[in-house]
């Protein structure tokens, strides 16, 4: 039996809305778990909403002309889920992927006695060449810890002054 709103009696509309759904869960903890965002407007996630669906699509007609060779992996967009919220922020909140991405930190966890070693940038850094540095730091961390027979991992993260700047912006855009 069909799912009402979908389309097709071989089942690829409920296929396809299970994928959305999968994609649209990946979206929503990415943005608690990274961003600290725990309380979506209707608006947000409407907008959300539209936006995975556009990538997705996107996605799909990449992949179709990247198998004919009609355009180059590097012009493709990577992973749709990431590139949802890039776009969210941007379209909602005029924030820019290069803006988040000059926050980004790494974070190295020693399962085996409970610490947490941040590698983080500062303003003014090129964040590009200092993310590469960062990231370099927190393996060379990891693979020390791990030498001395210690339990660990790398991680990415934003610092709690980025979510505090989500927050703002957020705060901000819903006072309109």
């Amino acid at each position: 039996m069909g799912v009402e709103g979908f389309k097709g009696s071989n089942g690829e509309g409920e296929r396809k809305q299970e994928a959305n759904f999968f994609e649209l869960y990946q979206v929503t903890v990415k943005i608690l778990t990274v961003y600290g965002i725990d309380d979506l407007t209707p608006i947000e996630a409407t907008h959300l909403k539209k936006i995975l669906r556009e990538c997705i699509e996107q996605r799909r007609q990449e992949l179709g002309a990247l198998s004919r060779n009609e355009i180059a992996v590097e012009s493709a967009i990577g992973n749709p889920v990431t590139e949802t919220i890039y776009r969210w922020f941007n379209r909602l909140y005029g924030i820019d992927v290069d803006f988040i991405g000059s926050f980004q930190g790494y974070e190295v966890t020693d399962e085996t006695d409970g610490k947490r070693y941040h590698f983080s940038p500062t303003i003014g850094d090129n964040f590009k060449e200092k993310r590469r540095e960062l990231e370099e730091e927190a393996q060379h961390k990891m693979d020390s810890l791990r030498e001395d027979g210690h339990e660990s991992f790398l991680k990415a993260y934003y610092p709690e002054k980025f979510k505090k700047l989500i927050k703002k912006y957020r705060d901000k855009a819903h006072e309109i």
